[in-house]
């Protein structure tokens, strides 16, 4: 959340002036609120859809055969992805607004991705893609760092070979030496990099759609 609300004030720098009411403790208030509003709201439009989607295959457990329930079913999950993919692109620049016109906004963000949905929505996927390739690669590339094991971190997950709770005991018999933690250290440093440029990243797609926005729309107070 402060880094959030520092990113957009830092980009919204000309905005604030020494007699804005804005500051960082401000904007972090209403970067929490936009945030925990959009996951809050997308969870609960998750469970009243899934909550839906068990009605209606329910009833058709008693009236339909198995091809036409199999069928329901993909076509109404496929439509639930759809309609959660649409409701969070469409609300994700809330918490910029916020901060860009220093008072709390939500479904005003509509605004902002009306007709622009689909380059916003490419935009969060590569980036989400690329972010989870970047983080699992460096939590991979740490974990052989630390344990000299490259395959511990699959066998952690429980999809690899060994016994992961051997695996574990044997990566934790090499914290007897310094020099494992120094390299924990660095691995650690590491991933958070990559994952704080990661986060960075997807603030800044709600942020430029803002700009893009701003510059071409009227805003409205």
């Amino acid at each position: 959340v402060v880094l959030e609300a520092w990113f957009h004030r830092k980009v919204f720098r000309a905005r604030f002036d020494r007699q804005s009411e804005s500051r960082l403790r401000t904007n972090c208030r209403r970067v929490f609120v936009a945030q925990f509003a959009l996951i809050t709201s997308w969870f609960l439009l998750l469970f009243i859809l899934t909550f839906i989607i068990g009605v209606v295959i329910g009833f058709l457990s008693i009236t339909a055969n198995a091809i036409v329930i199999a069928v329901t079913a993909i076509v109404l999950f496929i439509l639930i992805a759809a309609v959660l993919a649409v409701y969070f692109v469409r609300l994700a620049p809330a918490a910029a607004l916020s901060v860009y016109e220093e008072k709390q906004h939500f479904f005003a963000a509509f605004a902002i991705s009306k007709y622009r949905f689909w380059w916003l929505f490419l935009a969060y996927m590569v980036v989400s893609v690329a972010g989870y390739a970047a983080v699992y690669l460096m939590m991979a590339l740490g974990t052989f760092m630390i344990t000299g094991n490259q395959d511990l971190f699959v066998a952690l997950t429980g999809f690899g070979p060994d016994n992961p709770r051997l695996a574990l005991e044997a990566a934790g018999a090499r914290f007897s030496s310094p020099v494992t933690w120094v390299l924990a250290g660095i691995g650690l440093f590491f991933y958070s990099l990559v994952y704080t440029i990661w986060l960075m990243c997807v603030m800044g797609i709600g942020n430029y759609a803002l700009q893009v926005w701003a510059a071409s729309d009227a805003v409205t107070k």
